[in-house]
């Protein structure tokens, strides 16, 4: 089991080999949160079962804090991600009964 924190195995680490990773404090980037987590059970991992652990402080407001704005981030991220791709989605349809005719001419 390795345990770190993401600015020392979050970027550019090979973790293949390793069964459980366990991250001291949170991070601000919830991607590189959950980049690190997903570094041991990508591909080429011999391993048939992972663990990934975050620990936090009980009552640690500064972790909260930090805990919060990742989750708020997260949340805006799926929110834009889904309104693009409604928008990509109505798009690619036609808005009327004219654009249908156009289509069928084309």
């Amino acid at each position: 089991m390795l345990i770190a924190t993401t600015a020392s195995f979050g970027q550019g680490q090979t973790l293949n080999q390793s069964v459980g990773l366990g991250l001291l404090e949170p991070d601000y980037r919830l991607s590189m949160i959950l980049q690190t987590f997903g570094r041991h059970t990508r591909q080429g991992n011999p391993n048939p079962e992972t663990y990934s652990w975050l620990f936090l402080t009980r009552n640690n407001g500064v972790e909260a804090r930090i805990t919060s704005v990742s989750e708020l981030r997260s949340l805006i991220h799926q929110t834009i991600t889904t309104k693009v791709k409604d928008r990509d989605r109505s798009a690619a349809q036609p808005s009327s009964l004219v654009d249908l005719t156009d289509e069928m001419e084309a």
